[in-house]
């Protein structure tokens, strides 16, 4: 039982970080674009 909660909130974590890291780069890649704009 607790267990599978641990297995349950760290794939929870890892979609987390997962999404942080791609609005991360995200955010460089459109930060970038805007400098080269100016």
């Amino acid at each position: 039982m607790r267990q599978a909660r641990l297995l349950e909130k760290a794939g929870s974590l890892e979609r987390a970080s997962r999404y942080a890291q791609g609005l991360q780069a995200w955010w460089v890649e459109a930060t970038v674009r805007h400098i080269r704009r100016v």
